[in-house]
């Protein structure tokens, strides 16, 4: 769907104990305020009840259509970190590597920054009548994907098959930074290299792999950070309750 980017189903891997997500009750995609409506009528094929809404107020201007979903809004503020730690450095000739050190640091920092974020969403995960639900932000990147890790870490995916997942929004980004960088060798008749843009907005393993060194390290394990963001027993062994088979 060209107006519904990056949407795809977290169902279908394998978990803890043996089991397997089930299909059709998470999905993860972009922004979904510009469906068109044969779009619209596809998204709402997949009987989408809960919409979580990852952007910040500021940014959450659309929103989806009126269709029986009900949109939850969980903001993440991310874009004021961008602006001021990563946009500096987009102008730097060859600067790609102090890009993705920065952009990974601030992966890591959502592990402890949004812990009331993991803990609101662990209580909506934990009702049935919640589902199936669409987790989305602007692109369905970056903190799209930082909660996908933190759902998939908790029902024991392995982590390659995490940055597995997180690494197919790299068919969405690419094709976008492909034509940031055409304007950018344009404007500056080549003078600037256009690695910075692509480690700025394209997914890196790298990345999603911050947010699991950050985990090990100051929690050791997904169940400790889960833990620490106040996610209960109860409502992780009802989430699995829901999710797996």
């Amino acid at each position: 769907m060209n107006s519904f980017p990056n949407f795809r189903d977290l169902g279908g891997r394998a978990a803890c104990d043996g089991k397997k997500i089930k299909s059709g009750l998470i999905y993860r995609s972009g922004q979904v305020g510009k469906l068109t409506k044969g779009e619209l009528a596809t998204l709402l094929s997949h009987g989408i009840r809960t919409v979580l809404d990852l952007r910040s107020a500021r940014e959450s201007l659309e929103h989806l259509p009126a269709g029986g979903a009900t949109i939850v809004g969980l903001p993440i503020e991310l874009e004021d970190k961008y602006q001021k730690r990563v946009r500096p450095l987009l102008y730097r000739r060859h600067g790609g590597r102090a890009v993705e050190d920065m952009v990974a640091s601030l992966y890591a920092e959502l592990v402890t920054d949004q812990r009331h974020t993991v803990r609101r969403l662990f209580e909506i995960l934990a009702s049935q009548d919640r589902y199936p639900l669409l987790v989305h932000c602007r692109a369905g990147q970056d903190r799209t994907g930082f909660v996908s890790a933190v759902v998939l870490l908790s029902l024991g995916v392995d982590k390659k098959d995490i940055v597995a997942d997180y690494l197919l929004s790299i068919g969405y980004s690419v094709p976008k930074v492909r034509i940031m960088a055409i304007v950018v060798r344009a404007l500056t008749l080549g003078f600037l290299s256009t690695d910075t843009f692509k480690a700025a907005f394209t997914a890196h393993e790298r990345y999603v792999r911050a947010i699991f060194g950050e985990i090990e390290s100051k929690f050791r394990t997904i169940e400790g950070y889960l833990d620490s963001c106040g996610v209960s027993c109860e409502s992780m062994r009802r989430f699995r309750e829901i999710v797996l088979a």
